[in-house]
């Protein structure tokens, strides 16, 4: 098993590949993750991807409207 610093680093390099099913697939079912643009928290894979890929649809319609 990977240590933990390795998992870590392979969830933020997935994370900064908008890789959503290998940051997702370091993480257990139950994950909590916090809504940081948002508020709170969500808990679960399938809530966590909702939340990533609203985030960074809205960040491309924002770069797209600053170019």
């Amino acid at each position: 098993m990977a240590n933990t610093q390795t998992v870590i680093a392979q969830a933020y390099s997935a994370f900064n590949r908008r890789d959503v099913d290998s940051a997702l697939a370091l993480m257990s079912e139950n994950v909590s993750w916090p809504k940081a643009s948002e508020g709170g928290r969500i808990v679960g894979k399938e809530e966590i991807r909702s939340y990533w890929t609203r985030q960074w649809n809205s960040l491309i319609l924002t770069w797209n409207h600053l170019r």
